[in-house]
């Protein structure tokens, strides 16, 4: 069974979710509320996919992922009082993706969390739905593999 796009957005906001003080938004909401600050938005992006062959075909999905960090509003961009509430999750966050270098779900399915190249932008500011935050933009990749059954080339 092939772990769904769904099924690695519910994982790491289940991951995320052990950091005190974060709301975790798995989809990109219509806006931020003040009060869900600091909140974080779980975007998985583009993918690679590769056929591996160990005995069996398996199919391998490598997926871009960045998780947008929005602190605090800002009125000016970078602030001192925004930069402090943003920094602590720029240790907190990829210590919590570390401590789960495998995600496995309730099925026993799993993917892969990879920080190899992993990344942060420090804090920055961010404009999201024409309002201003000082927050910080973290890189990964998830990695899934799993068995595809060959179909018969004779049907085609």
């Amino acid at each position: 069974m092939m772990v769904t796009f769904e099924d690695q957005q519910a994982a790491l906001a289940a991951i995320l979710g052990t950091i005190s003080g974060l709301t975790i938004e798995v989809d990109y909401p219509d806006a931020i509320q003040r009060r869900d600050l600091p909140c974080v938005v779980i975007a998985l992006g583009e993918a690679t996919y590769d056929r591996v062959q160990r005995g069996a075909n398996s199919l391998r999905i490598t997926r871009s992922g960045k998780l947008l960090l929005f602190g605090q509003e800002a009125a000016l961009g970078r602030e001192y009082q925004s930069e402090k509430v943003v920094k602590p999750f720029l240790t907190s966050i990829p210590v919590a993706l570390a401590a789960y270098p495998t995600a496995t779900l309730a099925d026993g399915t799993g993917f892969e969390i990879v920080l190899l190249n992993g990344r942060d932008s420090g804090p920055i500011p961010i404009t999201y739905n024409q309002k201003l935050y000082v927050g910080a933009v973290l890189y990964f990749s998830t990695v899934v593999e799993a068995y595809i059954a060959a179909a018969d080339s004779r049907v085609l």
